[in-house]
This record gives structure tokens, C-alpha cells and sequence, in this order.
């Protein structure tokens, strides 16, 4: 099958070769644990894929931009390039540069919002994905219709009704990470896939709300110190004074 490798537009900083090379090899390595990234990197173009999120944060002029998607196109042979809505790519196309010459062979697709039919279709099949032989039927076709209810009394709460908005709601809800009456908040959407995160991290060796308040008051201290990273030595000093015990351990 096709190996597929997720980057960021924000570290495409450069559309030398060896340099793309090197962001597709550490992004591999973060990816695909014990693989050795030379041989994905060797593999023929057809067996590989490139997913490139938030291409509008690649802060390259146009002429890098088409030599790094020249690069890209020659060691893959699918590109899928995710941008937000500022991003017209009929637009770019029309230019007479490498970036539009190379673009001209894309196919542009756009997420939309799902209607009535799609989205109970889609909730139907979140409750039907992984159920076995021991699962009362009428218990899963209880909890989808509460999930329906809810979607529906929460459109008119702001709530995008695009499959991923959808798909984290419901996971969140299944793991009781966010409240069905706040459903239409994009705030408890993020909030829900936070705890999510540090629920795997914490493996169920750390309650929720200590996770919670511990990592709201590091988010404050960063946010005090009024730059964007925090130093593995100051956090050690900061988790000294803060007061928590070192042998617990979290997921930063």
C-alpha cells in the first residue's frame, strides 16, 4: 500500500532538497516508531504520500513555494496540500510560475458541512464502528439518538456541522470529556480533545481535574513570560516551585 507523512507548512522554511529531505526525515521518524526513515525515503515515489497541513503558514515567496512542491512531486506520487479558506488555489493557477504550473495538476477538494441525511448517517456509524457480539443493540440505538438530539438542538449554537467538528464531539462525549449541553462551543470542542490527550498521556494514573489544573497554571506562566516555549530546565524549576512531587508523573 501507499506510506503516507504528515508536515506542516510552517516547517517548510526552505526548497533546497536536502533541507525538505531532512523536515520529511524527522517528521517520518516522529511518526513511524522503529522504521528506518532512509528506507522510506529511498522507496519508490509511487509507494509514498505527502500531506501537507496548513500550507498557508509556509512563509517561502512563490518561486519556493513551486521549487519545494517540484521537490515534493518528485518523491511522491500524491500531494495533498490542506489550507484554510484565504488559500484560492484556482487563483494561483493562473500565474505563469512553477508553483501554478504545478498546481494546475492538482484537484481541488473543499470539506462540506454535512446535511441532515449525512450527519445521522455518520453518528449511526460512530456508535455501529467496533461493536461486538455482547453489545445491546437497543443501547446503541439509544445513545445515537440522544447523540442526534443533540447535535440538532445545538446547530443554532454556532456548532459547524463538518464531519470533524462532528467526530470529536462524539468522541468526546463517549469519553465524557465534554458536557452535550455545550455542544454547540467550539471552546469545549478544544477542550474535549485536550482532555482526551491527557487522559492517553496520564494512562489513568492521574485524575483529570489535577491534569487540568496543572497544566492551566503552566499555560499561565507561559503566557506570563510572554514567549511561546518553555525550556525543559525552566520547567523543571517551575515544577519545583509550583509544589508538584516529582514522582508523578505528566505528559508535557
Amino acid at each position: 500500500g501507499i506510506v503516507p507523512v504528515l508536515l506542516s507548512g510552517s516547517d517548510i522554511k526552505a526548497s533546497a532538497k536536502d533541507k525538505l529531505r531532512e523536515v520529511i526525515r524527522k517528521a517520518f521518524v516522529e511518526q513511524y516508531r522503529n522504521t528506518d526513515p532512509e528506507t522510506f525515503l529511498q522507496a519508490d515515489l509511487q509507494k509514498k504520500a505527502v500531506i501537507v497541513d496548513d500550507w498557508h503558514t509556509c512563509n517561502l515567496n512563490r518561486a519556493s513555494q513551486g521549487s519545494a512542491l517540484q521537490v515534493l512531486s518528485d518523491q511522491f506520487s500524491m500531494i495533498a496540500l490542506v489550507a484554510d479558506e484565504q488559500v484560492n488555489f484556482e487563483e494561483l493557477s493562473q500565474h505563469t510560475d512553477t508553483a501554478a504550473s504545478i498546481l494546475l495538476d492538482f484537484k481541488r477538494c473543499e470539506i462540506l458541512p454535512l446535511g441532515h441525511r449525512k450527519r445521522d448517517e455518520l453518528v449511526e456509524r460512530w456508535y455501529n464502528l467496533g461493536r461486538t457480539h455482547n453489545d445491546d443493540e437497543v443501547v446503541l440505538a439509544q445513545r445515537a439518538a440522544r447523540a442526534t438530539q443533540a447535535v440538532s438542538s445545538a446547530l443554532g449554537k454556532g456548532l459547524p456541522c463538518y464531519p470533524p467538528w462532528l467526530l470529536i464531539w462524539l468522541q468526546g462525549m463517549d469519553a465524557h470529556a465534554t458536557d452535550p449541553r455545550h455542544v454547540g462551543s467550539q471552546g469545549y470542542l478544544y477542550e474535549a480533545l485536550v482532555t482526551m490527550s491527557l487522559r492517553t498521556a496520564a494512562r489513568g494514573r492521574i485524575q483529570d481535574d489535577v491534569l487540568l489544573n496543572y497544566f492551566s497554571e503552566l499555560a499561565n506562566e507561559i503566557y506570563g513570560s510572554n514567549t511561546p516555549l518553555m525550556s525543559k530546565g525552566r520547567h523543571t524549576v517551575w515544577h519545583q516551585v509550583a509544589g508538584i512531587q516529582s514522582r508523578q508523573r505528566f505528559a508535557c
